[in-house]
């Protein structure tokens, strides 16, 4: 006969109060550190399409009326909301030679078809610009942009 007894083996365990006695952090415990509370804080997770609602001067009459200079920032602000990001941090990101935010051609593209929206045509044809480097920064994409509104102003085609 086969003794079932054989083999077992009690086990006692010790349990502690530790985790009662001492308040636990938010966000921390017993093996973890709280967290870093001193970060920058990150803005609100919305939707894309809120987000690109919120720019301010992205509507025609803020375009037709807007210097280089002023469409740039709408281009940075649009691609921090494109990214969901502070503009200020993406500022911080890798300056292109002439100075502006370094973007990417993809990006380029999407925030032109932004502003062609908000303006109620499309401003620029990609096949029709001579040079790619006024696709890679946001001051070189305000510049094209800038003279693609004014010509529309003015009456004449990009």
């Amino acid at each position: 006969m086969l003794d079932m007894n054989v083999g077992k083996c009690d086990i006692h365990v010790m349990s502690s109060d530790s985790a009662q006695q001492q308040p636990q952090q938010q966000g921390g415990g017993l093996f973890f550190d709280p967290p870093d509370t001193t970060a920058t804080p990150q803005p609100a997770r919305t939707r894309l399409p809120e987000r690109v609602s919120a720019v301010t001067g992205l509507d025609r009459a803020s375009l037709e009326r807007a210097t280089r200079d002023d469409l740039e920032q709408v281009l940075r602000d649009l691609h921090a909301a494109l990214k969901n990001q502070e503009t200020s941090l993406l500022q911080t990101g890798e300056q292109h030679a002439d100075g502006g935010l370094a973007i990417a051609s993809q990006v380029a593209v999407w925030l032109l078809d932004h502003v062609s929206n908000a303006f109620g045509r499309r401003l620029v044809n990609l096949a029709k610009v001579a040079d790619r480097e006024s696709l890679r920064s946001t001051r070189a994409l305000a510049t094209l942009l800038h003279t693609a509104i004014q010509s529309q102003l003015n009456g004449s085609a990009p």
